[in-house]
């Protein structure tokens, strides 16, 4: 969504029990979503843009002693109204479904829910009680990460077969 330079795209950090996205950006202790939501700065000026690609990223900012005290307050909606504002798509990175309230309360806030899944890591007893918690209507499908089946033959067959169809 980011690459399209049409698509205006924020990432949000949801995790705001173990945020990890500023590592992954390399950001030290970047403030974000706890510092807007606090008063001590608004969103859009605690933003951080990427030029490569075009994304815009809001930090779970400094870790707080209650966060669903956060995620269950006006505040939120109304700031997450705010940034629609300014953006065609805003994903939120949420942690686990289980066995936090946290994900279930994005969930609520949210349009939709894409579920990520790593292969041999997750335990299936634990992905059937994620969907089984999950509202259906807002499921909107499952990513396998880390999966090891796929190798370049595999590709290279469904290649082959997708261009004997198409002739």
């Amino acid at each position: 969504m980011a690459g399209s330079k049409q698509q205006r795209v924020l990432l949000l950090e949801g995790d705001l029990r173990h945020p990890a996205l500023s590592q992954v950006f390399g950001c030290v202790q970047p403030k974000g979503l706890t510092e807007a939501f606090y008063g001590k700065g608004s969103a859009t000026r605690l933003l951080y843009r990427m030029d490569s690609p075009p994304l815009y990223l809001l930090f779970a900012g400094a870790l707080r002693d209650r966060p669903l005290e956060l995620l269950q307050s006006p505040q939120l909606i109304q700031l997450l109204a705010q940034l629609e504002q300014s953006f065609d798509w805003i994903v939120i990175d949420a942690p686990p479904v289980l066995p936090l309230a946290d994900a279930d309360l994005w969930t609520r806030l949210s349009d939709g829910v894409l579920l990520v899944v790593r292969e041999n890591w997750t335990p299936r007893k634990i992905l059937q009680k994620a969907l089984d918690n999950l509202d259906k209507r807002a499921l909107l499908g499952l990513v396998l990460n880390e999966a090891s089946g796929l190798d370049g033959s595999y590709c290279k067959e469904y290649q082959g077969r997708m261009a004997r169809k198409n002739c």
